[in-house]
């Protein structure tokens, strides 16, 4: 096992009992390149996140590849919040809606949070506003200065409409996404003609292509990139027949993923860990955005290291560049040698501190103590009896819950 997750290096670098030094702890996970880009939301007022500083700096290092996607994120958050949204079709399903664009490969370009319904709140253009929408204004927001590069973007069926892709037209962007019956203005003729399951027809009009494609269920796209036109797919059914599809089909399922992807990869290796104010949670989600960040751009640098052992050597290399002994620690420290009860000397701001029992703490139950271990490294609090004799003769057993934070749960038991 990597001695970063099984040691004392954790438990010294970011004690749970101190909130300053877990979230200090947290900012080492950005590579050395990216940590500038981090903004500190804690303090903040619920009128506005700012995360300028943090989402500039993913705008400024990279230029993104021509296809790109738009779509919602949702941080789960359950607390108290005048902007929480509820999204059943997301997994969360309660939290922080954000709207992000991605590169195919899940590379965050851009992001901002949905700060709820009030006129301007989220500063958006009156003018843009009346022509688009509001969920039309989201897009030239998120895109900036990918606008008039002739970029190809896809959305879904939240976002198109003619007058958004229309106007993406004007400022040289193709576009392409899923659409509602009841918001595209198509001929009944067109929209209540039967159609079998497998056939499709469509309609054009100059730039713009309407696809009404009937598969298990109709769906509509609206695209000025494609023509209605049929596409080998790769794959072959059961007979043997090459599977064909829509180009339009084909390219949106292959394109559309972005953001699916991003938060696919943040969700296997996350760092995230509850809090009572949501900016945290927020500021925890944007230092994994910018490690994920890192990794997609080592990536394509032709090296094939595997996520969570970038995230590895990245800790190991802000903590010896800290001056931080990394090397793999003891286990004998605190089953050997001499250890003695202290009581925790009184503070500035206390005159009788406590700690929580880590012995009790790790088997659910929240205790606090006047007594830590002096002798032990990291002072933990224990209580006197038994958890001191338990902690120093006790082998304890650690379930790696956490990336970061291997001592996030561990119980004891028995040697004999």
């Amino acid at each position: 096992m990597n001695h970063l997750l099984n040691g004392s290096i954790l438990t010294v670098s970011c004690p749970e009992t101190d909130s300053r030094a877990f979230f200090s702890f947290c900012t080492l996970l950005t590579t050395a390149s990216l940590i500038p880009m981090i903004l500190i939301v804690i303090g903040y007022t619920k009128s506005g996140l700012l995360l300028s500083t943090s989402v500039n700096k993913f705008r400024t290092v990279y230029i993104p590849e021509d296809h790109i996607s738009i779509d919602e994120e949702l941080l789960l958050w359950k607390g108290n919040m005048a902007f929480k949204q509820y999204i059943p079709m997301k997994r969360a399903r309660f939290g922080i809606k954000m709207y992000s664009l991605c590169e195919t490969s899940g590379y965050l370009w851009n992001s901002f949070v949905y700060l709820g319904k009030e006129p301007n709140r989220n500063g958006d253009d009156p003018d843009l506003v009346r022509r688009l929408g509001k969920s039309g204004t989201v897009i030239p927001r998120l895109m900036g200065t990918l606008l008039n590069k002739g970029y190809r973007l896809y959305v879904d069926n939240w976002y198109t409409s003619q007058v958004l892709f229309n106007y993406l037209h004007e400022n040289n962007t193709a576009a392409c996404g899923t659409a509602r019956k009841n918001r595209i203005k198509l001929p009944k003729v067109f929209t209540d003609a039967p159609l079998a399951k497998g056939e499709h027809s469509f309609r054009r009009h100059d730039d713009l292509l309407a696809v009404r494609f009937n598969d298990k269920k109709e769906i509509y796209f609206l695209s000025t990139i494609h023509r209605a036109n049929m596409v080998n797919t790769g794959r072959r059914d059961r007979e043997g027949n090459q599977v064909r599809k829509l180009q339009v089909v084909h390219d949106y399922n292959r394109y559309m993923g972005g953001v699916d992807r991003n938060d696919e990869m943040l969700a296997n290796y996350i760092s995230v860990r509850k809090s009572m104010k949501w900016t945290k949670k927020v500021a925890f989600h944007f230092i994994e955005e910018a490690v994920l960040n890192a990794y997609l751009l080592n990536k394509k640098s032709d090296n094939r290291k595997r996520y969570l052992k970038f995230k590895l050597d990245a800790i190991s290399a802000l903590l010896a560049a800290g001056g931080t002994d990394i090397a793999a620690p003891a286990a004998t420290d605190r089953l050997s040698g001499r250890h003695f009860p202290e009581v925790i000397p009184p503070t500035p701001m206390k005159q009788n501190p406590q700690k929580r029992c880590v012995v009790c703490t790790r088997n659910k139950r929240r205790k606090e103590s006047r007594y830590h271990c002096g002798d032990c490294h990291e002072k933990p609090g224990l209580c006197a009896a038994p958890c001191f004799k338990i902690y120093h003769t006790h082998r304890l057993s650690f379930e790696a819950t956490n990336l970061y934070f291997s001592m996030s749960s561990f119980k004891y038991y028995d040697d004999s």
